[in-house]
């Protein structure tokens, strides 16, 4: 799968995507103000498989609808809290649906106590 990740990424996310071809939105020399709508289709564009990002807002910002992009959303971009859960980003990276988003919506659910975990699902276009 080709990869390209948001500028909000950190790029030591790649070390859990050995097996897929990654670029970051550096490598890709996009204008620093690329944002949401204009940064899928640029990713699409470039025929872009996935496009991950700490965006949280991106899911109320843009319909997913007839994407031919997998959309991956970080819990957070902060690289301590990323870097502990390289395996679930895998897992969605290689089974994720175009036009479909995961979100990993705490970063730290693993560490939570039982009753507190947050969920991590697959999140339709609603």
């Amino acid at each position: 799968m080709r990869i390209v990740f948001d500028k909000n990424v950190p790029v030591f996310v790649r070390r859990f995507l050995c097996q897929h071809e990654v670029h970051s939105f550096v490598d890709m020399q996009w204008h620093p103000q690329l944002e949401n709508g204009d940064l899928l289709r640029a990713a699409e564009a470039a025929g872009f498989d996935v496009l991950i990002t700490s965006d949280q807002n991106i899911r109320y910002q843009q319909n997913l609808t007839g994407r031919a992009l997998v959309l991956v959303v970080l819990g957070s971009n902060i690289w301590p809290v990323v870097r502990a859960h390289g395996e679930a980003i895998a897992i969605q990276v290689d089974q994720g649906e175009a036009g479909k988003l995961w979100l990993r919506r705490n970063a730290a659910a693993a560490e939570a106590p039982e009753g507190q975990r947050s969920h991590v699902r697959i999140l339709g276009n609603t």
